[in-house]
């Protein structure tokens, strides 16, 4: 009798073991103890940012954070999981059409009525501009393509990859109005749609993270996209990038950055339209001391 309960004892461990080993091979996974591997004062650097994370994605480490758990309107970072739920659904050679109708949002690009593109290229040139219009044709090709609503596909994705802390309305991520955000997540979700991103996007999501860039339609016109995040003219190591700017989201930045020859986010969320590059410039900065100690 006691063997057999020892035995049964031991198949309950294992089966406990399995299962743990197994969530933790899911991803996203953002394994912290919400203590900062780097030790530092970080207040002298005067981050404006309300909630940031900075985590070496090789190694699983999270380096910095503060208040990464909280979530904050994301504005167009939103275009980064619009992105990874389309790219489900769609194929190489699918072409879209931009219509009238994409053109009912705020148009930050030129696209034109009657605009043929390759829906990859143009969810290329859409994350890169942060172009309201190509996400918004993008989000219409693919809900006419699988009959389904474009948000339920959102859901089923979210509920997936277990990004628990976001919650998202709006494939553009604009506001809905001045009182309330269309989409909102933490730096932690955040972080892992970039780890995502590299995992399900590698033949489009490097664009990112060139400053400018010549798209064609498929009759050959022309279109010039000049990345939103100026630090991918200043840094040229730059993997993955998103911008993200409302009035009710202020100044948000995602990047994915090769120092020291590891993979490392970062990304902080409510600063200013203008300090959220300054403020992943200074943590880029700090990584690279931590990293390389020589490094000035």
């Amino acid at each position: 009798m006691i063997k057999v309960a020892f035995f049964f004892l031991l198949t309950i461990l294992f089966v406990i073991s399995l299962y743990f080993f197994s969530i933790k091979r899911e991803i996203p996974k953002i394994e912290s103890k919400e203590i900062n591997k780097i030790e530092i004062n970080i207040d002298k650097y005067n981050i404006k940012a309300k909630g940031y994370l900075v985590y070496d994605i090789d190694q699983d480490i999270l380096l910095l954070e503060k208040n990464s758990s909280i979530t904050y309107p994301t504005a167009s970072i939103s275009k980064l999981l619009s992105t990874l739920v389309a790219y489900q659904h769609i194929d190489d050679k699918d072409i879209v059409v931009i219509e009238k109708k994409d053109l009912n949002v705020s148009a930050n690009t030129n696209l034109k009525i009657g605009d043929s593109w390759y829906v990859k290229e143009l969810l290329k040139f859409s994350l890169i501009e942060s172009s309201n219009i190509g996400i918004t044709a993008i989000e219409r090709y693919v809900e006419e393509k699988t009959g389904v609503d474009f948000f339920d596909l959102v859901k089923e994705y979210q509920k997936s990859k277990k990004l628990n802390q976001s919650y998202f309305t709006n494939s553009t991520g604009l506001d809905v109005h001045s009182g309330l955000s269309s989409a909102k997540s933490s730096p932690k979700d955040v972080v892992s749609l970039l780890r995502l991103s590299i995992d399900e996007l590698s033949d489009i999501i490097y664009d990112t993270g060139i400053y400018t860039k010549d798209f064609y339609t498929t009759n050959g016109k022309k279109y010039k996209a000049t990345n939103t995040n100026k630090l991918t003219k200043k840094l040229n190591n730059i993997f993955v990038s998103k911008t993200g700017f409302t009035s009710l989201a202020g100044g948000n930045l995602a990047i994915l950055i090769n120092i020291e020859n590891s993979k490392i986010a970062i990304v902080v969320m409510s600063s200013t339209v203008k300090e959220r590059f300054n403020d992943v410039e200074k943590l880029v900065n700090i990584v690279k001391k931590y990293k390389n100690p020589n490094n000035i």
